[in-house]
């Protein structure tokens, strides 16, 4: 299991869950992220690099007061790490999604391709 993809699915889940301060760590300057369903009326396929992709984080969970991401599993291979999470906000029920990463060679995030469902997770 590499090291690499568990620090950043760790800070993958950390920035989700309100905490900007990994992303410089986190992401590479070129970072994107595809999302199977538009998550906000932005064109979120034009958001390139971390400090664009914080001010998303920010605005999305701003809209959804207490937004809270947990973990459903994690997955690893060379230089991918699959996370899957749930999430619940507010008075809504819980979903859950599945996030690609692709690491770069330095081990920062490089592409996410983010899917949310209807529903909770389980691993079991």
């Amino acid at each position: 299991m590499s090291e690499r993809a568990k620090s950043a699915l760790t800070n993958w889940n950390r920035l989700w869950n309100g905490d900007p301060s990994v992303a410089e760590e986190l992401l590479s300057k070129d970072f994107t992220c595809y999302f199977g369903a538009d998550a906000q009326a932005e064109e979120t396929d034009a958001i390139v690099g971390p400090e664009a992709f914080v001010g998303f984080v920010a605005s999305f969970r701003e809209a959804r007061p207490g937004l809270t991401f947990t973990d459903a599993g994690h997955l690893y291979a060379d230089d991918h790490a699959v996370s899957l999470w749930n999430a619940v906000a507010g008075e809504s029920g819980p979903i859950g999604g599945v996030d690609v990463l692709q690491l770069d060679a330095t081990g920062k995030v490089h592409r996410v391709y983010s899917v949310t469902g209807s529903r909770k997770l389980s691993t079991s």
